[in-house]
């Protein structure tokens, strides 16, 4: 049943499979390829050519998964995140990351989402620094000691409310710069702080295309445009949401539940973005 989901030709072919019904019909075609396997396994001069078929089959299955398996489902906020920072600062530009989670899990989020940054010999990013998290007897004077001399920095903001002490360190934050640009990102943003409130905001040219092609109500579907671009969702020719800012910004159009199912588009300017929204509503009087 594996192998045969594994065929890149194939109509059923898991790995890339927008139909939701397909487990319906899946099976004779699982049974079918699973009968065939099996005869050449037990014949002798075909079975080697059947166990290399059958392992083969099971390892391009296993690598495309690995692959594609976050381009459907999933609530798309690190990988966004980490594209929008990485378009919009320089490798002389300071990050800060804090988050109310443990620091090994937000730096695994971060490198699975492949944030695109300067590394050390010891695969350290360059410009990218943890706020220190843990108690501390006076945390003005840790927060003193790890801010000084960035008159101007980034901070990343992961489920940073979620911990008293980093709250501490926030309230720090905002006594002592001005936040002058921000993109949020579902529970967690993107801050440029300064000393000077009349700092300029980042401009970047860089489009960042949806992380994501299917969707289900509840979940958001992001896209990073530059200053003054205006980006349409569309449904079947008809536009049903616009966003438009000032500034770059990581745009995000909620899915809501009364959306249809169906093949959707993000348009900027000449590009689309299509993408398919399921789980959702069938639209009324629509064949069963």
């Amino acid at each position: 049943m594996i192998s045969a989901g594994a065929l890149p030709f194939f109509p059923f072919h898991v790995n890339f499979l927008l139909e939701r019904y397909f487990v319906i019909f899946a099976p004779i075609v699982f049974a079918g390829y699973g009968i065939g396997l099996s005869t050449m396994m037990n014949q002798r001069r075909l079975r080697w050519m059947g166990i290399a078929a059958a392992i083969g089959l099971l390892t391009l299955y296993a690598y495309h998964t690995e692959r594609q398996r976050d381009a459907r489902y999933f609530t798309d906020d690190y990988h966004s995140m980490m594209e929008a920072v990485a378009a919009l600062t320089t490798a002389e530009e300071k990050v800060f990351v804090i988050s109310g989670g443990y620091a090994l899990e937000v730096f695994y989020h971060l490198d699975q989402a492949g944030y695109d940054a300067p590394k050390d010999d010891n695969a350290r990013y360059i410009n990218m620094t943890g706020v220190p998290s843990g108690y501390v007897e006076n945390p003005s004077a840790m927060m003193e000691s790890a801010f000084s001399g960035f008159p101007r920095f980034w901070l990343i903001e992961i489920e940073a409310a979620s911990d008293g002490q980093q709250d501490e360190r926030l309230q720090w934050i905002e006594d002592h710069y001005f936040r002058i640009f921000h993109i949020p990102v579902g529970h967690n943003g993107i801050s440029l702080w300064s000393i000077d409130p009349t700092d300029p905001v980042p401009e970047s040219a860089a489009i960042i295309p949806p992380a994501v092609s299917e969707v289900r109500p509840g979940d958001p579907m992001r896209i990073g445009v530059p200053a003054g671009t205006r980006v349409d969702l569309v449904h079947s020719g008809q536009i049903i949401d616009t966003r438009i800012a000032d500034t770059w910004m990581l745009h995000s159009f909620d899915i809501h539940p009364h959306y249809f199912n169906g093949v959707y588009e993000l348009n900027v300017a000449d590009e689309r973005y299509p993408f398919v929204i399921t789980h959702s509503q069938d639209f009324p009087g629509a064949e069963q």
